[in-house]
């Protein structure tokens, strides 16, 4: 599993290559934008079937509120 949906994410809206004009300056790196909420949606459902797959167990959220999961709808 990667994360690669977030850095597409991150890629598509220009922070990247915002990113690495900073450090090629000598500048601190740039405050990561937010990410919106159906990215983070798809992200948890990936992480959560995926889960669920290697488990064969049926993912819980309830269980793991502390964490902030995102319930899947």
């Amino acid at each position: 599993m990667s994360k690669e949906l977030f850095g597409r994410h991150y890629r598509d809206i220009g922070y990247y290559s915002t990113l690495l004009e900073a450090r090629r300056a000598g500048e601190p790196d740039r405050h990561l934008p937010k990410l919106p909420r159906e990215v983070v949606e798809i992200g948890t459902n990936t992480y959560i079937e995926t889960y669920e797959r290697l488990t064969g167990k049926r993912f819980n959220p309830d269980s793991h509120k502390e964490l902030g999961w995102v319930a899947r709808e």
